[in-house]
């Protein structure tokens, strides 16, 4: 429920906010997720899981980060530059 004082000011904050919330929880799961999967696909290709996993984990996590913010920035900018 909206605040009746609120200012364009605070809608600004709240959707910065939920930006940082979202990136946040793809920066969580995004490598989570491929932390499973890599090592079995690694296995089944017959690679040696234990001096692969780190160095693709790490770009995987570097470009879940880095895309998920300036990507979910990028589409909320058209609201932001609207107020």
């Amino acid at each position: 429920m909206p605040e009746e004082n609120a200012t364009p000011f605070d809608l600004k904050l709240k959707i910065e906010e939920g930006l940082q919330d979202v990136a946040q929880r793809f920066v969580e799961y995004a490598p989570q997720i491929v932390g499973a999967l890599v090592p079995i696909l690694l296995k089944r290709f017959g690679l040696d899981p234990a001096q692969s996993s780190s160095i693709v984990l790490t770009t995987v996590t570097d470009i879940a980060g880095f895309l998920s913010f300036l990507g979910i920035a990028t589409l909320l900018s058209g609201m932001l530059a609207a107020n």
